[in-house]
């Protein structure tokens, strides 16, 4: 039996390729912008296609990947997301833009997103699910580390050739690993039917089935962890799209705004993991609350900031924007996919998972877009960061109220256990 960790890392250095193809959009949306003066929201909608189609190509991408096996199935993906990169490296046009970054990178994030890694990790761990899930999700959260890296190809190679280097790692990353390691795990080890966590939604009894799709969808929780993750990934998107361009507009230089993006991963990344393993002894909504109220003051902080002029002399304030950002976002993530997989266990977990992510793909489509669309009506992106703060709140609220409900939520039955 292969390392089961082992995957675990695998799959969170897929997910790092995954949304870094999206993490580095904020640096390359400044050089074009620079280069084709477009219309801010017109060019982040680019960012909002990709992610609307990740969000509604997720529950395909959860069965696909289980139906041809991992190994074909991140040899396309592999492929995909280096043929993105390769073909945006040429484009003229805003329309051009569209139809490379936009549809075939929403096709190859939705290939590399949630479902396929998440729900394969969730599938290996009977306990300490948390903790690998949290593991994953650092990946996940890791995607601005990318940005000071896509800054500086930018700046030896310029921002087309850029390009091109990074969808040759993209690729090379995703098909060695994605052929090598990703596996199910063997059949006589069984598939999860408990977790060592407190959870809010232990199942009160019932038949000890394996969750299907469709009766997930008959229940309250599941349609209240996606609204959640919908208004988390509007904050979530909004800053990894705008905030290079906020720090750059208020005089901040280009590689400087972009290691702020980055402490904000490296943070997310930090409390990814460590939250993850906490919230298996303190309960997942707790962690998601304190996550909520971390990424909040972070959002106060910035917006404080931009009223008080945000010149260089604040440039130690950004950092601590990314800090408070960073840790909220990173405790959030986790403990979405982690209360999704403590309520609706079993082989379909990573169908599920990937109708979740529609909420995730529909927020973090609004969150660029209609950063840019208020940018262009007022000048500032202070109106947007107060939609954020109330985005967060209401995150907050549907995370508590599915994890009440989760608690009369019963297993289903065995005989159910077949349907898709």
């Amino acid at each position: 039996m292969p390392n089961r960790w082992l995957i675990v890392f695998s799959a969170a250095l897929i997910s790092l390729v995954g949304f870094g193809s999206r993490g580095v959009f904020g640096v390359i949306y400044v050089e074009m912008l620079k280069e084709f003066h477009w219309d801010r929201a017109a060019l982040a909608g680019v960012y909002s296609v990709g992610m609307l189609l990740m969000g509604f190509g997720g529950p395909l991408a959860g069965s696909l990947s289980r139906k041809i096996g991992f190994r074909r199935y991140y040899l396309v993906s592999g492929l995909l997301v280096g043929l993105t990169f390769l073909l945006a490296s040429r484009v003229q046009t805003l329309a051009q833009v569209y139809w490379t970054y936009g549809l075939l990178g929403g096709l190859s994030l939705a290939a590399l997103g949630f479902g396929p890694t998440q729900g394969l990790v969730a599938r290996w761990f009977e306990t300490r699910r948390g903790l690998a899930i949290g593991i994953v999700g650092a990946g996940v959260g890791a995607y601005p580390l990318l940005a000071p890296l896509a800054q500086l190809l930018i700046d030896a190679l310029g921002w087309r050739n850029a390009l091109v280097a990074l969808g040759v790692f993209f690729f090379a990353v995703v098909t060695l690993l994605g052929t090598t390691l990703m596996r199910e795990p063997p059949k006589e080890a069984g598939y999860p039917r408990s977790s060592d966590a407190p959870r809010e939604g232990a199942a009160a009894g019932g038949g000890g089935g394996d969750w299907t799709l469709r009766g997930a969808l008959g229940t309250g929780p599941v349609w209240l962890i996606g609204l959640a993750w919908f208004f988390m990934a509007v904050s979530i998107h909004f800053v990894n799209t705008h905030l290079v361009a906020l720090l750059v507009g208020i005089g901040h230089p280009a590689l400087l705004s972009s290691s702020v993006l980055a402490s904000v991963g490296v943070f997310s990344v930090i409390n990814r993991a460590v939250s993850g393993g906490i919230s298996d002894r303190l309960g997942r909504v707790r962690i998601f609350v304190a996550g909520v109220v971390s990424a909040c003051l972070g959002l106060l902080t910035l917006l404080s900031l931009l009223a008080a002029g945000g010149g260089a002399g604040g440039a130690g304030w950004f950092y601590a924007f990314a800090v408070l950002f960073g840790l909220g976002t990173g405790a959030q993530t986790t403990q979405v996919t982690a209360l999704a997989s403590d309520l609706y266990r079993g082989r379909f977990f990573g169908s599920i998972i990937g109708f979740l992510t529609i909420g995730f793909g529909l927020g973090g489509a609004v969150g660029p877009w209609l950063g840019g669309l208020l940018f262009e009506w007022t000048g500032s992106y202070r109106v947007m960061i107060g939609c954020v703060l109330a985005t967060q709140a209401a995150a907050a609220l549907s995370l508590i109220a599915a994890g009440r409900l989760g608690r009369s939520l019963r297993e289903p039955s065995p005989a159910g256990a077949g349907a898709r």
